[in-house]
């Protein structure tokens, strides 16, 4: 049987299985079948296969809860729906947590290796020797891990920034892909005193000719600004590339790391909030038998676009590209133009 068929076979298995393993057994009542479905059956959903391809992982609602959020895990082995007329859906618990792999995450070159991310953690599984290997165990979460283009290397999301591992049996070293800072780039502390030298009023000037230490003030001030400033700008080859300024008033829209780790694109968005008005939307039944009230999303099609800005990251010049749109075709005309114009005539026309 090939891989199609056998996961076909499979699925078709546990759903033949939630009906005698879920359904009331009682005659259904009025109530029931007006109510909610949950006394027909609870369809299997999401399958996936584990990493291994030695069984099945699929999720159903929970018996007898009306809400569809709360849902379960069950595993079928393969060989117990090979073998079994009624294969056995194992319920994952707390006391039974696994853990066990999904056939998810990114292949190196040789299909001989997968980076995957479980539980928040990475691990790396071997094809030849059929094993997983544990690459973190920290309390934050790490996403979209993937191989670099020389998988010697490996990519991952964490707490909204790229990093990069090496996996080579040298060792391990890991770096952030780049500094972003979402604000203007320092300027040399110099200008700002001379801009503060100016503000200063007739005291404050009189103040540092009549007592010295308010002048050695300023001049530790200006020895320790001027100290970090050079440090800052400083070629540190130990550091993360970077810091990548993107201006003020700006805020993160997502990053993409490039294949090779040399480059990135980074998207902006203005900082400010839009102005659209939000819907009410009330709640008449409560515990304290009041009504309440919550704001939700702004009606649909009266929603203001916030512009994207998109620029391109040399991670080893350390140079910023912003990419332009101006050019693209059809970017300043409106596709639907024509549907509004019909609506306009038709709404002019006379009733």
């Amino acid at each position: 049987m090939s891989f199609n068929n056998t996961l076909a076979a499979v699925v078709l298995a546990a759903a033949s299985v939630a009906p005698a393993a879920y359904a009331q057994q009682t005659q259904p009542t009025l109530k029931q079948i007006t109510a909610e479905s949950d006394w027909i059956t609870r369809a299997p959903q999401q399958p996936r296969w584990l990493i291994d391809g030695s069984g099945i992982l699929f999720s159903a609602r929970r018996p007898g809860i009306v809400e569809r959020d709360f849902n379960d895990d069950y595993l079928i082995f393969t060989r117990s729906a090979k073998t079994d007329q009624f294969p056995v859906a194992n319920k994952i618990t707390p006391e039974n947590p696994g853990p066990y792999f999904t056939a998810q995450g990114d292949w190196d070159r040789a299909a001989t290796r997968r980076i995957l991310a479980h539980s928040g953690d990475l691990f790396i599984y071997d094809a030849i020797n059929n094993s997983t290997s544990q690459i973190t165990r920290t309390s934050d979460y790490e996403t979209s891990p993937r191989f670099l283009t020389d998988d010697q290397r490996i990519a991952f999301h964490r707490s909204g920034k790229w990093y990069i591992r090496s996996i080579t049996e040298a060792g391990t070293v890991e770096l952030q892909a780049a500094d972003i800072q979402y604000r203007e780039a320092p300027e040399d502390p110099a200008k700002d005193r001379e801009k503060n030298a100016k503000k200063r009023d007739d005291l404050q000037k009189q103040q540092r000719e009549l007592f010295q230490i308010i002048q050695l003030e300023d001049q530790r001030d200006a020895i320790r600004d001027d100290d970090r400033y050079a440090w800052d700008q400083a070629d540190d080859p130990t550091k993360a590339p970077g810091p990548f300024y993107m201006g003020k008033d700006t805020r993160g829209a997502g990053t993409w790391l490039a294949p090779t780790g040399a480059h990135m694109i980074v998207a902006t968005q203005p900082t400010g909030r839009s102005d659209n008005k939000r819907d009410i939307m009330p709640n008449y039944i409560n515990e304290d038998g009041y009504v309440s009230t919550r704001s939700v999303r702004t009606k649909v099609g009266l929603e203001s676009e916030t512009p994207v800005t998109f620029h391109l990251l040399d991670l080893e010049a350390e140079t910023i590209t912003a990419i332009p749109f101006d050019d693209l075709p059809t970017i300043t005309e409106d596709p639907l133009a024509w549907l509004k114009e019909a609506n306009a005539e038709s709404e002019d026309e006379p009733k």
